[in-house]
């Protein structure tokens, strides 16, 4: 039952996450990314300092100037920023399908920095997923968009982040890790904010998107976490795709958007070459354990 139950509230976390991205999308048709940035690492950070405080933590500590802390939010930082912007620019299904490269991305970090062994099959699998991920962005066509490049971008930081995150000290609180990725976000958003003359006035249905965007981002947060200590990690991790599968139907309901047979078949090449890795790694994990 455990891992049902992981699993189920894995897919609920991931819908959350889609949601996000759509409102994102949304509300940056009201409001510049700099504003955008700044209310959602404020408000995430006024929710994530409750439950720090409740929790008997403090808001900063000497971990927070830990390097590996530093750099887990400098990847936040610069990778918030380039998926704000890429769903502001780009569309949904396009920005959704390049994000799910990120564990593979996270795969070669770990084996080019960690020195963590990867098998040919496993190198095979990242190979066709960055192909999957040229194949959305059409790099030297006429239909290439520049745009699509931050979405890149923040698979780069992202994977730097749980890079970043798994190479961290224990002892360091995860809800300290937290909030503080929310300061790095308000701190991003501020700096853009003034580059843009200062904030201005924020439409009524933007403040309930932000509403919505802070939310749907705590809360699938926290069924994640959930979901990781109810199961199997191995078990659930396939379902973090099923973000992918409702943005896609997100935007074609909101959007009125049509994903092209290219973007169709490399979101399926990254999908599928991510779920390949996934259970080879859990072969040799079990092989191990068995040797």
């Amino acid at each position: 039952m455990g891992n049902l139950r992981g699993a189920v509230l894995m897919i609920i976390a991931m819908g959350l996450y889609a949601f996000e991205d759509l409102l994102i999308k949304l509300a940056s048709v009201h409001m510049a990314v700099g504003h955008l940035l700044l209310y959602i690492g404020v408000l995430g950070s006024l929710i994530l300092a409750i439950v720090v405080r409740v929790n008997k933590r403090s808001l900063l500590s000497r971990d927070f100037l830990h390097p590996m802390v530093i750099t887990r939010n400098l990847g936040e930082l610069i990778g918030a920023f380039a998926l704000v912007t890429a769903l502001a620019l780009t569309s949904l299904a396009s920005a959704a399908s390049i994000l799910q490269a990120q564990p593979l991305a996270v795969t070669l970090l770990a084996a080019l920095f960690l020195g963590e062994t990867v098998g040919w099959r496993r190198w095979l699998a990242i190979l066709v997923g960055f192909a999957g991920m040229l194949l959305i962005i059409r790099p030297g066509t006429a239909d290439f968009d520049i745009a699509s490049l931050l979405a890149v971008l923040a698979v780069a930081c992202f994977a730097i982040r749980d890079l970043a995150t798994r190479v961290m000290p224990r002892g360091i609180n995860s809800l300290q890790v937290s909030l503080w990725a929310y300061y790095s976000i308000a701190l991003i958003g501020a700096i853009l904010t003034l580059a843009q003359g200062g904030v201005g006035p924020v439409p009524l249905n933007a403040v309930w998107m932000l509403i919505g965007i802070v939310l749907a981002g705590t809360l699938g947060y926290y069924l994640i976490v959930e979901a990781v200590r109810a199961s199997e990690l191995s078990a659930i991790a396939p379902f973090r795709y099923f973000r992918l599968v409702v943005a896609l139907i997100l935007g074609v309901i909101f959007l009125a958007e049509r994903p092209d047979t290219y973007t169709l078949t490399g979101a399926a090449l990254i999908v599928g070459s991510g779920l390949y890795a996934l259970a080879r790694e859990r072969a040799v994990f079990t092989a191990a354990r068995q040797g």
